[in-house]
């Protein structure tokens, strides 16, 4: 059974999905002939209305080489870096294509869980999401990531390579390349900002004697995955990049772009979980002192009888249990072994990019 249309009010689908969902194809099935088209698929067409010539269609979509007179595997011994450089990246576009479903239904399973922590139930969680499912801000990126491949044109222009026929499949396929990106980075950034946003209201948290996470649990999950899924596009995305510096293919735009989007993912990810360990921290400090008060006016009690002073005994050893219980009490919505992996994770990627760029610069 799947959502309510009640529980995707706030997560309807991207442009990137209702496109393929027009096309009335079983999803997987179109998310597939997309990746092929922006992928493989569309690089052999386009090499292929340039030359007229299959093989070498297939040598470059593949080799980034023409065919010339040795075979393929001759010629994947002396350039199987370029081999593996173009695999990552078809592997890229297809984890893209097929992540970007994912992710919005991750919000659409925890709005529930959403709604019961939030103070004013579903309209909370409306508002504070509002800007997920907007247009104007994926069409904002789509056009980043266009006019990014329209500075290639002048090249591929003196190089001949923009034909009458070759011309609208490059058209297409970077129009379709960018829509992808645009949704995608749309629906991690406003959804990673709008936990941030979630985590700053009045939470209905639940009590530490029922969850030492207070309920959030799944505020941490949800940023958590999200990040994991964007930075584990990244390391694919770099892997490429430097493969692809080897054969002499890494556009200095690429490596700018992913230095901009690896702090930002970072920040994007503690966001939610910094909003959200406010709260938490503000109701185990105001446990600390209520449980704090209570101990104090037992020590600060008269003396009483023996049989009183045994029932003080008990008041005392159910506060200094529930001392306890209280000091358990988690202030992050996620363990730290978890943020120090994705933190280790994101740093190597920023690490191995930063090298690679002072590299290009120095012409090593």
């Amino acid at each position: 059974m799947g959502p309510t249309k009640k529980e995707t009010e706030s997560f309807r689908p991207t442009i990137y999905e209702n496109m393929l969902i027009s096309s009335h194809i079983p999803y997987i099935l179109v998310v597939i002939l997309f990746a092929a088209f922006v992928g493989p698929l569309g690089n052999f067409l386009f090499l292929y209305s340039v030359s007229g010539n299959a093989l070498d269609a297939f040598f470059g979509a593949f080799l980034s080489i023409n065919a010339g007179e040795g075979g393929f595997i001759e010629s994947l011994q002396s350039n199987w870096y370029s081999f593996v450089g173009n695999i990552l990246w078809y592997a890229f576009l297809f984890y893209v294509a097929f992540i970007v479903k994912f992710l919005r239904m991750r919000l659409v399973k925890a709005e529930p869980e959403l709604v019961s922590l939030a103070p004013d139930r579903e309209e909370t969680v409306h508002r504070v999401f509002r800007h997920v499912p907007r247009v104007i801000p994926q069409l904002v990126i789509t056009s980043i990531f266009l006019f990014v491949y329209a500075t290639s044109v002048p090249d591929l222009l003196v190089q001949g390579e923009l034909t009458i026929l070759s011309s609208p499949i490059y058209i297409l396929r970077s129009l379709l390349r960018s829509l992808l990106f645009g949704s995608v980075l749309w629906l991690y950034c406003g959804s990673l900002w709008g936990l941030y946003r979630f985590g700053k209201q009045n939470l209905r948290l639940k009590s530490y004697h029922e969850d030492p996470l207070l309920g959030t649990k799944k505020l941490g999950s949800l940023a958590f995955s999200f990040s994991t899924t964007y930075f584990l596009g990244l390391v694919l995305f770099g892997a490429q990049m430097i493969l692809g510096a080897r054969a002499g293919q890494t556009a200095i735009v690429n490596i700018i772009a992913v230095l901009i989007l690896v702090p930002a993912g970072i920040a994007l990810f503690v966001a939610p979980l910094a909003s959200t360990h406010n709260r938490m921290a503000e109701v185990k400090k105001t446990e600390i002192a209520s449980t704090g008060k209570l101990l104090s006016e037992l020590f600060n009690r008269p003396s009483e009888p023996v049989k009183k002073d045994k029932q003080k005994m008990v008041e005392l050893m159910t506060l200094e249990a529930t001392e306890r219980k209280v000091m358990s009490i988690k202030t992050w919505p996620v363990e730290s072994p978890l943020i120090g992996k994705l933190a280790l994770v994101a740093i190597s990627v920023a690490a191995t990019l930063i090298a690679r760029l002072i590299q290009i610069f120095l012409g090593i």
